[in-house]
């Protein structure tokens, strides 16, 4: 029920292989290239927005500027144009350390490759986190931002996030692979009478807990995902009992399997 599937597979570079080795990955599946060009347009774009807004600051400062205003609001220009090239620095300073940056992907983990490695197994996954949030402007669509973020038994935390072509295929497969080895063993901590903990949710044989109130399995109407909120309903109530949003949830994916294994046992 659980077993990985893997289709593709290819040869990485002989470093990711020899640390692959190291840390008993298993054979290469696929790998992540991080969008160097996109982070170079972005911070380009917003260089240049600051040097504009500090332009006009600036030939305001020497009255060579045909553009009217008081004092103050040149102050705020200036300030803008310092922000926007604080940012441009910023992510130049990111385009740097991501140069040449891959996520290779295993079997039994995944390499982050870098200005620093990073080695991840499955089965040393504590939690994942995951956020994907569709953004509009004017009620127009205008692209899905997504983060996940991995914490390791020992603390470690690692962040993937849209630098990375195609993130949304890999935060799916770390997804798949951390339920694999996850949920069996909150199966069984389940059936042994344990409360397990999903941040401000918590499931047990007696119910689903918010931290304020339990609420046993026989009153609960539904639990149901909609645009990125866990809602439960509560049988005669209209409102829905609790509402939390999924980037709140840690290991959510594990969270939604084990209701639904509760619910059908029952």
């Amino acid at each position: 029920m659980w077993q990985s599937t893997y289709y593709v597979q290819f040869q990485p570079p002989p470093a990711p292989l020899q640390h692959a080795a190291t840390y008993r990955l298993g054979a290469p599946v696929t790998e992540y290239k991080y969008r160097a060009v996109g982070m170079i347009v972005s911070a380009s774009i917003t260089m240049l927005a600051g040097i504009f807004f500090l332009s006009l600051y600036l030939m305001n400062l020497t009255g060579s500027s045909y553009f009217g205003g008081d004092s103050q609001s040149m102050l705020v220009f200036g300030l803008v144009g310092v922000a926007f090239l604080a940012i441009a620095v910023w992510l130049c300073i990111k385009t740097f350390l991501a140069r040449g940056s891959h996520v290779y992907v295993f079997n039994e983990g995944l390499l982050r490759m870098g200005s620093r490695m990073v080695a991840i197994r499955w089965d040393s996954v504590e939690s994942v986190w995951q956020s994907v949030t569709r953004r509009y402007t004017n009620g127009v669509y205008t692209g899905t931002r997504h983060i996940y973020t991995v914490r390791q038994w020992d603390g470690t935390k690692t962040v993937f996030n849209d630098q990375i072509k195609n993130v949304e295929a890999l935060g799916n497969t770390i997804a798949r692979e951390t339920l694999r080895i996850l949920l069996p063993r909150v199966i069984e901590a389940y059936r042994a009478g344990s409360t397990i903990t999903f941040g401000p949710l918590s499931v047990s044989q007696q119910g689903v807990s918010n931290g304020k109130e339990l609420l046993p399995w026989y009153q609960i109407k539904g639990i149901e995902i909609q645009r990125g909120t866990v809602t439960v309903k509560k049988e005669g109530k209209r409102l829905n009992w609790s509402s939390v949003r999924v980037p709140q949830i840690p290991n959510f994916f594990v969270f939604n399997a084990l209701v639904d294994y509760v619910i059908t046992a029952k």
